[in-house]
């Protein structure tokens, strides 16, 4: 052996070791790129295995039940008899019989197209004709015009002949094939259960594997959720587990929004081009700004296409986050698109100083909750000092001392009066007192349970004479007492609900330092408590919150910028996460707007020692709510074919109809035409669904309807004969009817139903059977018995017009969508029939 073939290394074992790598590797790119980064394949496999053990389920109880030797028992008859129906129908005689039927029939149906062509040309002939003689009125033309006349209406009876000669012949040939054909579709029937499943199961292998892809072009998206959630669109479900489950809400949400028009992430968000990973897809990686909304946050994006969010349907949460808005007047601080009309939700604030106690003021601003439970206005954390300042400002507005109004001698007989205004006038459907009460929620009716050392007694009798004169927003109606009236009233509350606990500190008045009110003022300025309160001399002030909303068309001018909200001009549901300040809690919350937007909302000032937003004290749902709404405020644009716009036609009363409607704020309880409130009943076709007679007599002497839902409020007591009287003059109660007549009444209930051939009596009878059969009574009472969930029916014959009764049996969600009456699908003859019964109803 040579030195040369000593000195070489053995490379045999490195070249095996790096092939083997390289195999290796090859392997594990192909599994990455063809496994790891396409798990759809991997869903879509899994899905249809689901799927077709729900088929072979469905086969094989379909074979089971067919099997069945009652089914076979029957499915062998019906073979035997169609078999012998075949052997018959083949008999020579009846094939001879069929064919010269069938070349008649055939026969006939040629004249008709002859005759039906000739018919044509003759008529097209007769109108050329006719509009040459009106035009020259010649006496040949006149002539022609009967000839063809005639021979129109000739070829007219002549098609009547044979239209009836075809009928006569289509039924022979009918009677030939009608048994088989009866037959053939009941034999179809035994097996369509299992044939159809066989049917399925052979489709489902053909089905490709492959990227499931939905592109809406106007806006540049497209998505590709459906690949790993296949069943998101199949209806009855699959599977319950994710990603194998149908939509949530069905026919609610994917009942309206097609995702093969809409895609995924236009409601859901998230990032919808990737299918690599589930992360990925969900949007859960950094930097991403739109990472897919879980659970009720969902319906933040509903606010993307939908302006009026008060109509959404399967929109409960962010409707709640609405009402929040409007309840707490966020509003006030913050600039948020749609919300700019909006009145304030505090009271005036001008002339405080002559309404309530100092130190009852004090109290207050140290902690409104403490007064009232359920107080809206929030937790400032004032200092003595502080609220003292506060306290001392507002008062110098109209007096110059620190004052506590001195409690009067009490009128007992004055105050038993006043009980009795309270109690029947029905105060408390708006006002609790201590938590007892106020049944319309949606107004904020302060808690009357302790106004005794809150407002002094002329304030409050000024207050109730005319609240508008104090307040022109007020929700609270002027019920026109007399003055009488009112004393009795401020007498009774000033007596029975007061605070024992209370312990006024300035009946002696006390000067107020000009340092203290400067000082006040400086606050008031600071956390810009003129967003919820009018105040003199700060009208012009502006929000001093982040913009939350920002409209399409919104654009603010540099100096608007800087005073309003800094260099803040991004919506807070797409503003970028990196730039949401997590300050002191960075480290304790995780990272998301999500848990941003919950920490700002239960402990608005944790982020910063120096922050000024108020702490609400809000319970977890009413912070679940708002941020769900929040996080639908983006700047978002979306092509208008999306769009469902809110009526910018707002409904405003007329004439003098409007006069009363202001003076009795009607729409502080009802609505007509989408504006007002839902407490009350929606007035909007109020005069085609009541009678004339019935609304003059109630709008006298209001009564209940709904035992235990709502009650009208009343507008004066006679106290004297004990009775509940109305306040309305005859000219007021007949404008109202009138317009209620002219105006709120709807062109789909008619004024008569219409007939079915039945006497009245036995009308009744049946609509009587029909009320019993389903239950009406479980919710409705007439007489002594019944329910008291729905309307008292006891003289509803007197109340409601027949054709509006009519119109709503057909379908009560039609006229009153959110109503809980079943929607029994009645026939039109039961529709008659329950109305006439319901119409018999009447006083007597």
């Amino acid at each position: 052996m040579t030195n040369d073939n000593k000195n070489k290394q053995p490379y045999s074992l490195y070249f095996f070791l790096l092939s083997m790598l390289i195999i290796c590797l090859s392997f594990w790119v192909i599994w990455h790129e063809s496994v790891k980064l396409r798990p759809w394949k991997m869903y879509q496999n899994q899905y249809n295995e689901l799927k077709k053990l729900k088929i072979q389920e469905k086969y094989e109880k379909a074979m089971i039940e067919f099997n069945n030797p009652e089914v076979q028992q029957k499915y062998e008859e019906l073979k035997n008899r169609l078999n012998e129906i075949e052997r018959n129908f083949s008999n020579p005689e009846t094939q001879k019989e069929y064919s010269t039927n069938k070349k008649d029939y055939d026969e006939i149906r040629e004249m008709l197209r002859i005759n039906k062509e000739k018919f044509q040309k003759a008529r097209g002939k007769y109108l050329e004709l006719e509009y040459q003689y009106y035009k020259n009125q010649r006496e040949e033309n006149k002539t022609n015009l009967a000839i063809l006349g005639d021979e129109v209406k000739e070829l007219e009876e002549k098609k009547e002949q044979l239209l009836s000669k075809e009928k006569i012949f289509k039924e022979k040939m009918q009677a030939y094939t009608i048994e088989k054909e009866r037959i053939t579709v009941e034999i179809q029937n035994l097996e369509k259960s299992f044939t159809d499943a066989k049917q399925n199961l052979q489709m489902l292998d053909e089905i490709p594997i492959e990227i499931k892809q939905v592109f809406i072009q106007d806006i540049n998206k497209a998505d590709r959720c459906q690949s790993c959630h296949i069943g998101i669109n199949e209806q009855p479900e699959i599977a319950e587990q994710q990603p194998f489950t149908s939509h949530t809400g069905y026919f609610v949400y994917l009942g309206n929004h097609n995702p093969e028009v809409f895609g995924c992430t236009v409601c859901h968000r998230g990032q919808g081009r990737a299918t690599t990973s589930p992360e990925k897809a969900h949007g859960l990686v950094e930097h991403w700004l739109e990472p897919m909304l879980n659970g009720y946050n969902v319906q933040a994006t509903c606010q993307t296409c939908h302006g009026d969010i008060k109509k959404i349907r399967g929109g409960d949460i962010i409707k709640k986050g609405y009402e929040l808005v409007e309840k707490y007047g966020c509003y006030g601080c913050h600039k948020i698109a749609g919300f700019e009309d909006l009145r304030k939700v505090g009271p005036n604030l001008t002339e405080v100083g002559t309404k309530v106690n100092y130190t009852w003021l004090v109290e207050w601003l140290k902690d409104p909750k403490k007064y009232f439970e359920a107080a809206r206005m929030p937790l400032f954390y004032f200092s003595q000092e502080e609220a003292e300042a506060v306290a001392d400002y507002l008062f110098s507005i109209t007096v110059e001392t620190r004052v506590d109004y001195p409690n009067e001698k009490i009128n007992w007989n004055l105050a038993e009066r006043g009980k009795i205004i309270w109690r029947q006038s029905r105060c408390n459907i708006c006002h609790a007192t201590n938590k007892v009460g106020g049944t319309h929620t949606k107004i904020y009716a302060p808690d009357l349970g302790k106004i005794g050392n809150k407002v002094n007694k002329k304030w409050l009798f000024n207050w109730i004479k005319d609240p508008k004169s104090y307040f022109p927003q007020t929700n609270m109606p002027r019920y026109r007492f007399t003055n009488d009236e009112i004393k009795a009233l401020v007498e009774y509350l000033s007596s029975e609900y007061i605070d024992w606990d209370f312990i006024p500190n300035y009946i002696d008045p006390v000067q107020i330092k000009v340092e203290s009110i400067e000082k006040g003022k400086e606050i008031i300025r600071s956390y810009g408590c003129f967003g919820c309160h009018n105040l003199k001399g700060m009208e012009e002030m502006i929000q001093i919150g982040p913009f939350l909303k920002r409209n399409e068309v919104t654009y603010l001018r540099a100096s608007e910028v800087d005073d309003k909200i800094g260099m803040e001009l991004s919506s807070i549901g797409s503003k970028a996460i990196d730039r949401l300040d997590f300050g002191k809690m960075k480290k304790k919350i995780p990272n998301d707007r999500v848990n941003y937007l919950k920490q700002k909302l239960r402990e608005p000032r944790s982020y910063r020692d120096n922050l000024l937003m108020p702490n609400f004290r809000l319970p977890e749902k009413d912070i679940e709510a708002l941020v769900t709404l929040l996080l639908g405020f983006t700047d978002k644009n979306i092509p208008s074919r999306f769009k469902v716009p809110m009526n910018l036609i707002k409904y405003k009363p007329l004439g003098e109809f409007a006069k009363i409607v202001n003076d009795i704020n009607c729409l502080s309880c009802h609505s007509i035409l989408g504006v007002g409130n839902d407490f009350a009943p929606d007035l909007s076709i109020e005069g085609s669904k009541v009678q004339e007679q019935w609304l003059r007599e109630f709008l006298k002497k209001p009564d209940i309807i709904r035992p235990i839902l709502k009650q009208m409020p009343l507008f004066k007591l006679d106290y004297k004969r004990q009775m509940i009287q109305g306040n309305l003059t005859y000219i007021e109660i007949e404008t109202i009817v009138q317009y209620f007549k002219n105006v709120l009444v709807s062109d789909d209930i008619p004024k008569k139903i219409p007939e079915n051939g039945l006497e009245l009596a036995e009308q009744i009878k049946r609509g009587n059977k029909i009320y019993t059969d389903k239950g009406c009574i479980g919710c409705h009472q007439i007489a002594e018995n019944g329910g008291v969930v729905g309307p008292n029916l006891t003289n509803v014959g007197s109340r409601l017009t027949e054709g509006y009764i009519f119109k709503h049996l057909e379908n009560p969600q039609a006229l009153i969508p959110n109503i809980i009456e079943p929607n029994y699908k009645f026939s039109k003859d039961e529709r008659i029939n329950l109305t006439q019964y319901l119409m018999s109803l009447i006083n007597n």
